[in-house]
């Protein structure tokens, strides 16, 4: 008989602490449960990812010298490849545990349950490639490691595959059994004898979507724990026996936002590029509306602008945004389009056409009462499942102030005292009729009224009882943006600001605005992690760099001069209807001096500095905009920029303000998105349905205190 045959060897045990762990999918949700698991226990893990790049990269802050985060896409077999190799380099040994967690996102638009009709092949395809090629592709990648150790596990676990599937009458039993039988093939290829796999299915953890964020509570920790602890070991001969004792998962396990990295701190994975798009009559050059294609006809529409975020959904963008003022002037309404819409209403019926997508909108604490403002984005909070966000403003014109039953605006500190106040009330609100307390007993107790709480506020500007009348969202309240750029504002957002709208002429413009930001969150928060930063962005996208140029031509000659310098005029509140054309800025009041809105007159001031034009120049630069950053060129050309104002951490990503809708941003998706992907710097596929969860934040503590 040949010496090979021999009597199995008994089970080969591997402390936690001398593995090396791979968890595909292993940066947010479930994944992010177990890497953290393992990392706690005190193993070396692997955390996979494919675009959460900022989740991972937490984590790993966390525990440094035992984590590393490596991109991949587990579709893809030779990035496997790469990946297990990379890990090996890293660690110095290779891969002994295989946790088979990204099984890529079954379910057709967020977890809706299409029709059988609704279905495509290629969908298919893609759930039998997530949920049995990639899991393959990722055991052979592993499997000459453990060869080499005489010691592997592979765990499998299902996420909504296993636990729900995504047409209920289809029976996707056979594909889980496939999974197993393979799983058990590869034990028993594993050879030499002695070399165990470790299983663990789907069906043990929970039953909601793997892209919902931790924090809602989905995860059950213990019956992972458990899972995990009782799965077995299968050797080649088909026995199985218990092995592995795992730590039980701490309840609290939230995750915690990551706010990018900087260069120099020796982060090898590239940082994600965020996009919002501002949405504005029909493009942002204030000539756009003139021409012979434009949309103008269809701004009262609400198909038109439905139609936008689902293009700017298409191209994963993370939000879409709307300004919005009080008042409108003879002057400004024969120009061209200004408001229309009240915001709030319209992202309501946006959020029934869109599944991902964020929806930002302003509100102005100088004329909104904090009651009003919390049951209105409380709303749109419920309406959008959690995609809700809240851009803060003060108001600009006294125009708007006589609108609202006052003469003038207050004072620019007293504006800015009260949105500080309007802020704390708001969040106190949405906090003060906690989800929770809906019990829903038919026996007749529909509230436990013991959870609400009365916020009896009494302060300079408000007085408020509370609590508010409708239950907070399971998802947290909504993001609070900001977009102040005067000294005030810079301490408003500092303060309290998860997101900044900046404004930023160039990539110096926006160095010293984030430079200023981080040291007035230091110490107004005691705190590094400063609110993102995306600058406005107007881009003029070509094939050629003179393409794109005459894409700005075009627009730029629609422009009558004499409207320009009238809005010109207003900015810098003085007239400038008979200024020369061609002719120098004549100086201008130095900022300390200027009483109106301080963050548009510094960026003029900064234009005027950097480009010394001529005023017919100025008004170009100006004019779609309104002195933001301007890109013009190839989609490479302005992937380098962005590139450059992220990796320096002067942006964490910008807010798309294409200078003509839909035309400018169907440039942006359809040539920079995929330049950006290329570099590996923007999504390929959203990491939640939730506009925290795309923006990498954590639920306000508060809020996740009240959920246990």
């Amino acid at each position: 008989m040949s010496t090979d045959t021999q009597s199995p060897a008994t089970p080969i045990a591997l402390p936690l602490e001398e593995q090396v762990i791979l968890v595909t999918g292993g940066a947010r949700g479930l994944g992010a449960a177990i890497s953290k698991a393992f990392l706690a226990a005190g193993a070396k893990v692997v955390i996979n990812y494919n675009s959460s790049e900022q989740a991972a990269n937490d984590l790993v802050a966390l525990y440094p010298n035992d984590a590393v985060a490596i991109q991949a896409d587990v579709r893809n077999e030779s990035a496997l490849k790469s990946m297990v190799a990379e890990a090996e380099d890293h660690f110095g040994q290779p891969v002994t545990t295989l946790v088979n967690n990204a099984l890529v996102d079954f379910s057709f638009n967020s977890d809706a349950r299409s029709t059988a009709e609704a279905i495509s092949a290629a969908e298919l395809s893609a759930q039998f490639a997530g949920s049995v090629l990639a899991p393959v592709a990722a055991i052979q990648a592993v499997l000459p490691g453990m060869r080499q150790t005489g010691f592997g596990r592979i765990i499998n676990i299902g996420t909504n595959l296993f636990q729900h599937p995504v047409v209920p009458y289809h029976d996707y039993t056979a594909t889980k059994a496939a999974l197993l039988s393979l799983t058990r093939t590869f034990a028993d290829d594993l050879g030499p004898e002695g070399i165990n796999v470790n299983m663990v299915s789907g069906g043990l953890l929970r039953t909601t979507d793997a892209s919902a964020a931790t924090p809602r509570g989905s995860i059950r920790p213990d019956r992972l724990g458990n899972a995990i602890a009782s799965s077995h070991h299968a050797s080649g001969t088909g026995r199985y026996r218990p092995v592995l004792r795992f730590p039980a998962l701490p309840w609290g396990y939230r995750s915690e936002p990551y706010r990018g990295w900087r260069a120099g701190e020796g982060m090898s994975q590239k940082k994600q590029v965020h996009l919002n798009l501002f949405l504005y009559g029909t493009g942002h050059h204030q000539a756009a509306w003139r021409a012979e294609d434009s949309a103008a006809e269809e701004l009262p529409d609400t198909q038109y602008y439905i139609k936008l975020a689902q293009l700017a959904e298409k191209g994963l963008l993370d939000a879409v945004f709307f300004a919005d003022g009080q008042a409108v002037s003879a002057s400004a309404a024969q120009a061209g389009p200004t408001w229309f819409f009240e915001p709030v209403t319209l992202l309501s019926a946006i959020s029934q056409c869109t599944t991902n997508i964020g929806l930002v909108c302003t509100i102005s604490a100088s004329f909104y009462s904090p009651f009003h403002a919390a049951r209105m984005l409380g709303s749109l909070q419920h309406l959008s499942n959690g995609r809700a966000g809240i851009n803060v403003v003060t108001s600009m014109w006294d125009t708007e102030a006589q609108n609202h039953s006052l003469t003038e605006l207050p004072a620019h500190a007293q504006r800015y005292g009260r949105a500080a106040e309007f802020i704390d009330v708001l969040r106190k609100l949405w906090g003060s009729y906690p989800h929770q307390a809906v019990q829903i007993d038919r026996g007749g107790n529909f509230t436990d009224t013991r959870l609400l709480q009365e916020i009896n506020h009494e302060g300079e500007h408000f007085s408020v009882r509370g609590p508010l009348n409708m239950p907070n969202s399971v998802h947290g309240e909504p993001v609070m943006f900001q977009a102040g750029s005067s000294p005030a504002g810079r301490e408003l957002a500092a303060a309290h600001a998860e997101a900044i709208y900046s404004v930023a002429a160039d990539h110096q413009m926006a160095s010293e605005f984030a430079q200023d930001l981080s040291e007035r969150t230091r110490a107004s928060r005691g705190s590094d992690n400063r609110a993102l930063i995306m600058p406005g962005l107007v881009t003029y996208v070509g094939s050629t760099a003179e393409e794109a140029k005459a894409k700005q031509r075009a627009l730029n000659e629609l422009l009558p001069t004499g409207d320009a310098l009238r809005q010109l005029g207003v900015f810098l509140q003085q007239d400038t209807s008979r200024w020369p054309l061609d002719g120098p800025v004549p100086d201008l009041p130095p900022l300390e001096e200027f009483t109106g809105p301080a963050g548009r007159y510094t960026t003029i001031l900064r234009l005027i500095e950097l480009h010394q034009p001529t005023v017919r120049e100025l008004l170009g630069l100006l004019a779609a905009g309104g002195g933001h950053c301007t890109m013009v060129g190839t989609p490479e050309m302005i992937a380098d920029q962005i590139e450059l104002w992220i990796d320096s951490g002067a942006a964490d990503g910008f807010n798309l303000m294409p200078p003509s809708l839909p035309g400018s941003l169907e440039d942006f998706i359809e040539l920079v998105i995929p330049e950006l992907r290329r570099r590996g710097r923007f999504r390929t596929r959203y990491e939640s349905a939730t506009l925290r969860g795309n923006l990498g934040l954590a639920v306000p503590e508060a809020v996740a205190l009240a959920r246990g």
